[in-house]
C-alpha cells in the first residue's frame, strides 16, 4: 500500500509516525515506578500497598474506558478522542507536579492518566486495523507493541533521573505524550475515510458480529498477560531473597523483558508471515524457558538470558491475537480492540493471584514458585495452541 491514498488523502507516513507517538502512553504507568519507595517516605502514614496501588489504580479506568470507547464504536470522532486522552495523560503529569501535598491527590491524576490510557489505546489500535491490510497491517501491529515498550523503557529511565533531583519532578515525564498530541491533531483524520476496499471486507461480515474466535484471541492475549506479569513484578524479589543482585542490577533485569519486547516487535511481521498464528504458540514457549531459567538463576547473567527470552514472547503473542481478532470483525475494530486491551488489563490485574496459589501449591512464600507455576502454565498453553492452530500458518 503507498504511502498516501491520494483519493483520500490520507497521509499513511505520518499517520505510522502518529500511532508510534500515541503507544508512548500505553505503557506510561511504569514511569513511577522509582520513586514508590520516595513516595511512602513523604506519606509515612500511608501503608506499602497502598503507595504500590498508585502504580496498578489507573488501569481500573483503563478497563471500564476502553470498553466504553469500543461500544461507543463508529460513533466517535477518533482525532478528538485520541486527542483528548493525550491531553488528559499531560495534565496528569502537570497536575502532580504542582500538586502532590497528600496521596488521595497523586490518585486523582492516577486516575486521570487511566482514563487518558483508556482513551487512547483503543484508537490507536484501531487506527491499524481501519488503514492498514495484510503484511502491512501485521508489521504495524509488533511496531505499536514496540513503540509501547520502548515510551516504557524512556519514560522510566528519565523519571528515575528526574527523581534523582526531587521525586515529584518525575511526573514531568508525561509531557512526553506532546508530539503524540501534536501529530494526532495533524494526521489522524477528522472522519472516519476507509482506503479501497476496506468497507468491502468488514461488510463481508454481517456488520461486524462478534465471533467466538474473536473471544479466543482475546482471551489468549489475557492469560498471557496473567503469566507474563509474574516477570516484571517478582524479578527484584528474587534477586533480593537470593542476594545475587543490587536493586539496579534487579532494574536492569526487569527492563531487559521490555528490551526484548521492544526489538521482538520490529521483526514481528516477518515472523507472522512465515508460521502465522504459531507465533503465539512460539511465545508461550519462550516464555516457560525463559521463567524456568529465571527460577534457577543463582547468578545475575543467567536472570538477564531468562529476562530477554521471556520478554520475547510479549512481542509476538499480543500483535498476532490482537490483529487476528481484529480480522474476525473488521467492521467492529475499536470495539474489538477496546475489548482485547480490556481483557488483556484484567490479566495483569490477576497476576498476583498466581503468587498465591504458588505459595498454596509449594507450601512456601519463596519467590520462584511463582516462576515455575508460570512456566508450567506456559507450557501447557503452548502444547494446547499448537494443537488448536494446527499445521495451517493461518
Amino acid at each position: 500500500m503507498s504511502n498516501t491514498n491520494s483519493k483520500r488523502n490520507i497521509n499513511l507516513r505520518g499517520l505510522t509516525l502518529t500511532i508510534m507517538a500515541m503507544s508512548v502512553l500505553q505503557m506510561s504507568t511504569n514511569a513511577i515506578s522509582s520513586i514508590l519507595a520516595a513516595i511512602a517516605g513523604t506519606f509515612p502514614d500511608a501503608s506499602v500497598t497502598q503507595v504500590q496501588f498508585l502504580m496498578s489504580f489507573p488501569f481500573f479506568f483503563v478497563v471500564t474506558v476502553s470498553l466504553i470507547v469500543g461500544f461507543l464504536g463508529e460513533r466517535l470522532n477518533k482525532k478528538i478522542t485520541a486527542a483528548a486522552g493525550l491531553a488528559l495523560g499531560g495534565i496528569s503529569g502537570l497536575g502532580a507536579f504542582f500538586m502532590h501535598g497528600s496521596l488521595t491527590v497523586l490518585y486523582v491524576w492516577s486516575a486521570l492518566l487511566g482514563i487518558g490510557i483508556g482513551l487512547v489505546v483503543p484508537i490507536c489500535t484501531s487506527l491499524i486495523a481501519i488503514y492498514y491490510d495484510g503484511t502491512a497491517r501485521d508489521n504495524m501491529y509488533g511496531y505499536q507493541s514496540s513503540a509501547s515498550n520502548l515510551g516504557s523503557i524512556i519514560m522510566t529511565f528519565l523519571g528515575g533521573l528526574l527523581a534523582s533531583i526531587a521525586w515529584h519532578m518525575t511526573y514531568l515525564v508525561y509531557l512526553l505524550v506532546i508530539p503524540g498530541l501534536l501529530l494526532t491533531l495533524k494526521y489522524v483524520p477528522g472522519k472516519e475515510m476507509k482506503p479501497a476496499g476496506q468497507a468491502e471486507r468488514a461488510a463481508g461480515n454481517e456488520a461486524g458480529r462478534l465471533t467466538p474466535g474473536v473471544f479466543l484471541f482475546c482471551g489468549i492475549a489475557m492469560l498471557h498477560m496473567l503469566l507474563f506479569f509474574i516477570g516484571p513484578t517478582n524479578i527484584a524479589m528474587l534477586v533480593a531473597e537470593r542476594g545475587i543482585g543490587s536493586e539496579m542490577e534487579a532494574g536492569t533485569a526487569t527492563s531487559l523483558i521490555l528490551v526484548t519486547g521492544m526489538l521482538g516487535g520490529l521483526v514481528f511481521g516477518r515472523l507472522a508471515a512465515r508460521i502465522g498464528k504459531h507465533t503465539i504458540t512460539l511465545g508461550y514457549v519462550l516464555l516457560a524457558i525463559g521463567f524456568v531459567i529465571i527460577n534457577n538463576a543463582h547468578s545475575m547473567l543467567p536472570l538477564y538470558i531468562g529476562a530477554l527470552i521471556a520478554g520475547l514472547s510479549n512481542a509476538w503473542i499480543m500483535p498476532q491475537c490482537m490483529g487476528s481478532a481484529v480480522r474476525l470483525a473488521p467492521a467492529k475494530a475499536t470495539l474489538v480492540n477496546s475489548l482485547f486491551f480490556s481483557m488483556a488489563n484484567i490479566g495483569t490485574f490477576l497476576a498476583p493471584l498466581l503468587t498465591g496459589l504458588a505459595a498454596a501449591i509449594s507450601k512456601s512464600n519463596a519467590v520462584g514458585p511463582r516462576f515455575a507455576l508460570a512456566a508450567i502454565l506456559s507450557a501447557i498453553g503452548a502444547c494446547v495452541f499448537v494443537v488448536v492452530f494446527g499445521r495451517k500458518k493461518e
